[in-house]
């Protein structure tokens, strides 16, 4: 009976790991090389705006017969640079790569911390609960406001 037990612990752990834990590491490597990719790409966007209304003010000073249609292309790309960085900070993008690559840390470091086949249920409850707890807090992380992030006990951190 006791083999039994230790050969379903041994099952279980196998099946959650190629299921769950592994489906969940290439979820957020995933994520967060999306979430990079669109903060280097809105960076890219704001900064060629930004150079927009440097070219379109030095066009208007150059050409005097135009300068209130330089300077209304200026300011029109100025909005469009304002919107951007805007966005970047309401959706967080660097923060939110930033919490995706955490999780898939962590969750790489609870692998190589998986028990070992002759675990009792009670420890692979236990670090069952300590990975699902990886993902919950990087779910409301993700879906916290920027700068009001919650913060983690010191006891609760895994390295």
């Amino acid at each position: 009976m006791a083999a039994d037990r230790h050969f379903r612990a041994e099952e279980f752990l196998a099946l959650y790991s190629r299921y769950r834990l592994d489906d969940l590491i290439a979820y957020e490597t995933r994520r967060a090389e999306q979430s990079r990719r669109r903060q280097v790409r809105s960076q890219f966007l704001l900064l060629g705006s930004l150079m927009l209304v440097v070219v379109s003010y030095l066009l208007g000073n150059l050409d005097r017969g135009l300068v209130k249609i330089w300077v209304v292309t200026g300011a029109g790309f100025a909005s469009v640079a304002l919107a951007l960085g805007t966005g970047m900070i309401a959706f967080g993008l660097g923060r939110r790569a930033d919490i995706h690559r955490s999780a898939a840390r962590s969750l790489n470091r609870m692998r190589t911390r998986k028990p070992g086949s002759t675990a009792s249920a009670a420890e692979v409850g236990q670090w069952v609960w300590q990975t699902e707890a990886i993902i919950s807090s990087a779910i409301s992380d993700v879906d916290a406001v920027p700068g009001q992030l919650p913060q983690v006990p010191a006891d609760q951190r895994l390295g």
